[in-house]
């Protein structure tokens, strides 16, 4: 999996590529941890390249919530 984070003042943009699976859900968690909690910002998450998720990887996209 690759995952790209860009950020604006108001938008998030995060880009998966390949797979989020539970060999790499943890590397994913720690790379959005800091999203957790951001007031009047949007999180956008492309999903177009990615090919399979696991349920901890569906968990960390439940977290940005």
């Amino acid at each position: 999996m690759n995952a790209n984070i860009t950020e604006n003042e108001s938008l998030i943009s995060v880009d998966i590529d390949g797979r989020l699976d539970t060999a790499n859900a943890i590397d994913f968690e720690q790379l959005t941890i800091h999203l957790h909690g951001l007031k009047n910002t949007r999180i956008e998450i492309d999903c177009s390249r990615m090919v399979y998720i696991c349920s901890m990887g569906l968990r960390v996209f439940i977290s940005l919530l």
